[in-house]
């Protein structure tokens, strides 16, 4: 299976997320993510701020597990190029790759929000 990257998320993933855990195990996971993830994002933005850059890199590879669990293949690419700031401390990067991971967030869960309407 080749993920779909220009998708927010990749159907063929969240289908079998959603087979595996069944109906309830499966919104529970979504609503966890959402949360989760809403607070990584405000967590990196202050770590980036105050170049902490292990606490970055630990943060950026649970949003890049996270991610690719549940399809959203675009953060998790953006999750794993902020996670090399642990290596490169480029400050103006780092923010911008935060914005834009905050962005894509924004459009994973009105994704899901979506697909979780319609199902």
């Amino acid at each position: 299976m080749v993920p779909n990257k220009s998708a927010v998320i990749d159907q063929e993933t969240y289908e079998l997320l959603r087979d595996l855990m069944g109906e309830e195990g499966f919104e529970e996971i979504l609503s966890f993510f959402c949360s989760d993830t809403q607070q990584a994002i405000q967590n990196l933005q202050q770590a980036v701020a105050e170049q902490q850059a292990e606490y970055v890199g630990g943060i950026c590879h649970k949003l890049k597990s996270s991610s690719k669990l549940v399809g959203a293949n675009n953060m998790a690419e953006l999750s794993s190029t902020l996670e090399a700031y642990t290596e490169h401390k480029n400050q103006a990067e780092a923010t911008h790759l935060v914005q834009q991971l905050e962005a894509e967030f924004i459009r994973v869960r009105v994704q899901i929000e979506h697909l979780t309407a319609i199902s």
